[in-house]
């Protein structure tokens, strides 16, 4: 799996950035970084945008840093799911609590037993539905998002 964010995209992303500084100083002014942000598809709210440039003019390393961090965890959400679906052995999108305490209590980082099974706890139990449970674990931190931290493991040990 590709985790190079997509050159097109860059340039694409470049353009948006290029016409929404209109005093072409490198930076957008925060009343137009709403505008700039729905023109590539990200409707974000009040907070969000606050959250995102607190306010401030924002430069593209700044801009493009967001779709760069948002690229990585869906390529590590991607890597999560490879990694599951070797153990999905219905093919219905779940995977067995056994196999998944193996895994988080032995492979990548190894979370403590106690960690793992308030993870699975939380998970659902004897089955656990993947897909549902790589997105918690994401939103956890409990997964590398920057490809470099995740570079030496396959996607089957991208579980931690």
């Amino acid at each position: 799996m590709g985790d190079a964010f997509p050159q097109g995209l860059s340039q694409e992303y470049r353009e948006a950035f290029d016409y929404f500084d209109k005093e072409k100083t490198g930076r957008v002014q925060p009343q137009d970084i709403g505008a700039l942000m729905r023109s590539v598809g990200e409707n974000l709210n009040d907070q969000q945008l606050s959250g995102l440039c607190g306010g401030q003019a924002m430069d593209f390393n700044a801009f493009i840093g967001y779709f760069q961090r948002k690229w990585e965890k869906a390529s590590a959400f991607d890597e999560l799911i490879e990694g599951f679906s070797f153990f999905d052995y219905s093919g219905n999108g779940t995977v067995r609590a056994d196999d998944l305490r193996r895994l988080l209590t032995s492979i990548g980082q190894p979370l403590s037993n106690a960690e793992a099974e308030d993870l699975i706890r939380e998970a659902g139990g004897d089955t656990i539905r993947y897909h549902e449970f790589a997105t918690k674990l994401l939103s956890k931190g409990h997964v590398a998002t920057d490809p470099l931290q995740r570079s030496s493991y396959t996607a089957s040990t991208a579980l931690l």
